[in-house]
């Protein structure tokens, strides 16, 4: 099994389909398997929701998390379609924990 990120996977994928007709099992890489990281998937999905559902910062709409960003004086990620994952996914949490504590007021 080999692994990385999504330009790695479909690299791999492309190699073992250049490859398919060679000798053996070892030359036509028959023995490898492609996967894409978890890390990868996650960061992925991570930044789809930020670009999704990021807004405004100066939009009305509670549900945005631009709005939420605003509220607490986070500043906005540089680049909403990859975002760094550590501050994003403690932003994420946070909002979510916020939101499930007014929903017991």
């Amino acid at each position: 099994m080999i692994g990385g990120d999504g330009l790695t996977y479909e690299k791999l994928l492309q190699l073992k389909m250049y490859m398919q007709f060679h000798g053996d099992e070892f030359q036509s890489f028959e023995l490898m398997e492609p996967t894409l990281e978890v890390w990868h998937a996650e960061w992925t999905a991570l930044s789809c929701g930020f670009e999704t559902h990021w807004g405004s910062l100066l939009s009305d709409d509670p549900a945005t998390l631009g709005h939420s960003a605003h509220r607490i004086d986070w500043p906005e990620p540089s680049n909403l379609a990859k975002v760094n994952f550590y501050p994003a996914s403690e932003f994420t949490f946070l909002v979510l924990d916020v939101r499930m504590l007014t929903c017991w007021e």
